[in-house]
């Protein structure tokens, strides 16, 4: 009977770490008799850079059905059949529809691993300025979020449905587990002996923002907008890998309401971990604000260009706008009255001085002169 992994996160618990460990194993492991099938994130996993997995869960309803039990019956040479990806914790009602309604014959094991609250609470915030334009504070976040950690109420909500259907399943702890958690997966696949998990003991893939840097990209999206500051995250990640994080750290009082918020939740999850790596609500560390990492001359560097760039890009809209504005403005008066001619002929020059590589503005400038000259 044919075994298939689905590792499904959750997000920011060593998920790209191992997606790189598999794809840089990936033809060792065809020749053992175990399927990591390929995808287009494959380069950047190669490379220990921010990647998604071998399957994309959000694309479609039936994704279970049509990427990874069809990729099974494509490929029936292999014993086993590994896909990973974060994405999957957030849409496994097709995991669920199609356990019920396939005739396929295979063994499901569910890899999913959790984190403390507080933790994750920062890691999402973290994600929330790199991807989503977020500029609030930590501490409006919180407030925003109730002080609830949406991902430990959905790993739970995963569980209990795993345990009433039956299906097999591995739950680890990320914040016990660290660099290691590598090493872990690849003991349950069963693929340790076979895989360098060495290496990925100490490296970072995917690391996360010092909060010197936090405070730029939080800028960066205030001043540019939305997105503004994914592609400077994504540049300070992949081309200084190395950089320490500091702790994020709530309010002594946003730390109480958290720890009201997820201890039952927490009791629920712990009562299905191990008695010795169990998940704890909060995070007593504290942290003097002159030890947090000031910025280096090479994250100034990146920041520097992008906002350089982004400056540039904002200015060539902000042009192409206004030029848009005063050509339509000329047209109007053009058709309204004809001895508007000359308004539209200085409107025209204004947008051509705004964007002078043009040419639907240049012809049109030019045949308001001749206009005036006749």
């Amino acid at each position: 009977m044919k075994q298939i992994y689905l590792h499904i996160g959750h997000g920011k618990t060593g998920t790209s770490a191992f997606q790189a460990l598999m794809a840089q194993s990936q033809k060792m492991l065809l020749s053992a008799g175990i399927l990591y099938k390929e995808h287009p994130s494959f380069s950047n996993a190669i490379r220990s850079r921010i990647s998604s997995g071998n399957i994309d869960p959000s694309d479609t309803n039936d994704w279970f059905d049509t990427q990874v039990l069809a990729t099974v019956r494509n490929n029936q040479n292999y014993d086993k059949y590994v896909f990973s990806c974060e994405n999957a914790f957030h849409y496994m009602d097709s995991v669920y529809a199609a356990l019920d309604n396939s005739k396929d014959n295979f063994n499901l094991h569910v890899i999913l691993a959790v984190r403390n609250p507080g933790d994750m609470l920062s890691s999402e915030y973290h994600q929330l300025v790199k991807r989503d334009g977020l500029f609030i504070s930590y501490e409006a976040f919180l407030e925003r979020t109730s002080y609830r950690c949406k991902h430990a109420f959905r790993a739970l909500e995963i569980i209990e449905q795993l345990e009433s259907k039956e299906i097999s399943f591995s739950l680890l702890n990320f914040s016990n587990l660290g660099y290691a958690i590598t090493r872990r997966i690849s003991e349950i696949i069963g693929i340790d002996t076979l895989v360098d998990t060495h290496r990925f003991t100490s490296m970072r893939v995917n690391r996360s923002m010092s909060v010197s840097e936090l405070q730029a990209l939080v800028l960066v999206n205030r001043l540019y907008g939305k997105f503004a500051g994914t592609k400077l995250s994504d540049a300070l990640v992949n081309s200084l890998p190395d950089i320490d994080s500091d702790p994020l750290l709530p309010s002594a009082s946003s730390s109480k309401k958290i720890a009201d918020e997820m201890k039952p939740i927490i009791h629920a999850i712990n009562r299905r971990l191990p008695l010795s790596s169990p998940l704890v609500v909060t995070n007593d560390v504290e942290i003097e604000s002159n030890l947090i990492s000031p910025l280096d001359d090479s994250q100034v560097a990146i920041i520097k260009g992008a906002i350089s760039e982004l400056s540039q890009s904002e200015d060539r809209a902000w042009r192409a706008k206004r030029s848009s504005f005063l050509m339509k403005t000329a047209n109007k008066i053009l058709e309204k009255e004809s001895l508007g001619v000359r308004v539209a002929f200085r409107l025209m020059k204004l947008a051509q001085h705004l964007q002078p590589s043009s040419q639907p503005i240049r012809e049109k400038t030019r045949r308001l002169r001749r206009m005036i000259r006749r």
